[in-house]
């Protein structure tokens, strides 16, 4: 009985590679060519996205640098009084409108 469990572990193992192998021999050519137009379109649908994403992310960038501080990066003991108070949001300022 200990003889019979790796051989049988082994058959069982191998049943999907033998049918693999089989199909692979058996395919035809109307197959392959669908199979190679879904690789095909798969990969230009991704080149097509990532164009896309490299647009939309240079407009997202565009839109951050220009409704970014001005203030940013700069170094706190170099701004003055007057940009600081140029920088600052009055409507932001304001929190509460009963005070």
């Amino acid at each position: 009985m200990g003889i019979q469990i790796p051989w049988l572990l082994v058959c069982v193992s191998t049943v999907p590679i033998f049918m693999t192998y089989t199909k692979m021999k058996r395919m035809d050519a109307r197959e392959m060519h669908e199979i190679q137009m879904r690789v095909k379109y798969h990969s230009e649908y991704w080149k097509k996205g990532n164009v896309f994403v490299k647009e939309f992310q240079d407009k997202v960038t565009a839109q951050v640098m220009n409704t970014a501080d001005p203030l940013v990066g700069r170094d706190i003991a170099s701004i003055s009084a007057t940009e600081l108070a140029a920088a600052e949001n009055p409507a932001r300022a304001r929190r509460w409108f009963l005070f």
